[in-house]
Formats: structure tokens, sequence, C-alpha cells
């Protein structure tokens, strides 16, 4: 009796796992999934030689650097490859932007830790190309990604398909003054920019912005030259640009120029 039993148990379970694989299977939650490390397959980028500011002879940027950007923001053409490496957002409801700049469109909101391929950088660097596990690409603020790899190491893109207001901040002696944020605003519109080792910054603005602007000196960053390592301003350092505004009109191909005092 002890073997029938135990035979109708096994029948019983036979039968119970067979009705359980023909249940339905639930769709994935639409959250971006963690992948594996991205494809090291070379990325291939064109090198240029970037345009001189007024009063400067033309330099290369690094190595590796920079291609154009078409309008569809996958890069083209190729002579010098690149591979890719990884990332991760730093904080949680990260924008992707379908154009560098924080007036562009958002594609979607990363989550926290979520997995990116680097794919380039806009000149000054504050914004990261960038491609989803999903294999979604776009444009995320570079303070707000992590990476054990530099982010200056991938290619600089020059983005098409939108405005580029670009200045230039010197000290009375004609050198390049770094780590100086200025704002682009237009009533409520605003899109900021940092000075690079250039003493440039870069700000992005869409296609369709037009009519009268002001770029203006906001604030000066704890990495700055004209900051001690307490992040306060150095004796004299800190008195400001003139002039402290610009007002120009868009679209605009000048460059815009403050001199520190």
């Amino acid at each position: 009796m002890r073997l029938i039993r135990l035979s109708w148990l096994l029948i019983v379970i036979l039968l119970l796992a067979a009705g359980c694989s023909n249940l339905p299977t639930l769709p994935p939650m639409p959250t971006l999934p963690v992948s594996a490390p991205p494809s090291t397959t070379p990325v291939p980028v064109q090198l240029i030689t970037a345009s001189p500011l007024p009063g400067q002879a033309a330099t290369n940027l690094p190595a590796g650097n920079v291609t154009s950007m078409p309008t569809n923001g996958v890069p083209t053409t190729a002579t010098t490859p690149y591979t890719p490496f990884s990332a991760r957002t730093a904080v949680d409801s990260l924008n992707l932007r379908i154009q560098p700049g924080h007036l562009s469109e958002i594609v979607r909101m990363l989550v926290l830790d979520t997995p990116l391929t680097i794919l380039g950088q806009t000149p000054g660097g504050e914004w990261i190309f960038v491609q989803t596990t999903e294999g979604i690409t776009g444009w995320v603020f570079w303070q707000l990604i992590t990476s054990d790899t530099d982010l200056r190491a991938c290619p600089v893109l020059i983005p098409e398909g939108i405005q580029t207001v670009r200045g230039q901040l010197t000290d009375k002696a004609g050198q390049p003054v770094m780590g100086v944020q200025f704002a682009v605003e237009q009533g409520d519109l605003r899109s900021d920019g940092m000075t690079d080792a250039q003493g440039i910054f870069y700000v992005f603005l869409p296609s369709d912005a037009s009519g009268e602007w002001v770029a203006s000196f906001t604030a000066i960053s704890c990495d700055s030259p004209l900051m001690d390592a307490n992040c306060n301003c150095r004796v004299g350092a800190c008195n400001g640009p003139d002039p402290v505004s610009i007002n120009f009109s868009l679209p605009t191909e000048g460059t815009l120029t403050f001199i520190w005092k």
C-alpha cells in the first residue's frame, strides 16, 4: 500500500508541474535592465582641428577626439578607432536628452545606477553622449554619472541641429580662467555652461530659439583655481567678470568675451 500511495503522489506532482508550465508569463517591467558590460567594438571618429578663438593659434584637440554629429544623433565618418567604456547614473530621475543643453527635449528619465555606454562628449565636456542597454542614445550632464574611466577619454562630438553659444573668459593678462559658470537666459528659459581649461564655455540651445538673450556670470566652481582648498575665494580673486553680462541676438556666430577683474 505504501508503494501505491507513493506512486499516486508522484503522478499528482507530475500533473501539477505540467499544469504550471502553461501559466502565462508576465511581461518585463518597463525599467532599464542591468546587462553585461558594453561591447568593446571600436566606434570610429574623425579627427578635426578646433577653430581658434580670436588672438589664438589653431590647436588640435586631444587625441582621438572630434567628429561631426548629424541631426539623428549618430556619429558617422571614421578614421580613428575609439573603444566605448561603461558608466552608471549617479542620481535618480536623470534626464536623458535628445540634444545637449538644459532646454533640449527629454527622451526619458533614468533611475539610479542605470548602466550606460559612453560614446562621446560635447566641446567643453559638460554633456556626454550615451547609450542605454536598450540601445537608446541621448545626452546626459557629466556630473550626474560615474565611471571608472575618465569621462574626458571619449571623443569630442560636434552636435548639429542645435545652436551653440560660445563665450571666452580670460584674466587681464589674457590667460584663460576655468571653472566659472555662465547662464544664457531669455525670460524663464535658461541653459548654463562652465569655462574649461581654455577659458571657453559652451551653451547649447534648441534650433528654434531666437530673439534677444543675455549671458551672465552666475557662479564659481570649487575646482576653479580662483578658489582655495576650502572652496573659498582666494584673496582678490573673486571680483567678477567685466562685463557682468552681455546681451546678444540669436542666431549668433561670434564669441562672447569676458575679462576677469
